[in-house]
């Protein structure tokens, strides 16, 4: 899966002509469960100059970590004596 993000339309006091982000998408499976994480990100810029500027992301290795806690109201239970 793919998504593409693109900006033409940009204010001129910015000086980019465009802005393209494009995200792929892969199935994951981690702890048991499948997810649709993203797997690699890649962005594009072009400004007025005719310069051009890149940044690649990708994801790997992803890992499942897991917590517990506990959450109570109401009045606290009296703390044993002291021995």
């Amino acid at each position: 899966m793919r998504l593409v993000v693109s900006a033409d339309q940009l204010p001129p006091s910015l000086k980019i002509v465009s802005v393209v982000t494009t995200t792929d998408y892969g199935r994951i499976l981690i702890g048991g469960s499948e997810f649709l994480l993203p797997q690699r990100s890649t962005y594009q810029a072009k400004d007025v100059f005719g310069g051009q500027a890149w940044n690649v992301t990708t994801f790997e290795n992803c890992r499942e970590f897991v917590g517990e806690s506990v959450l109570k109201f109401g009045n606290p239970e009296p703390s044993p004596p002291p021995n």
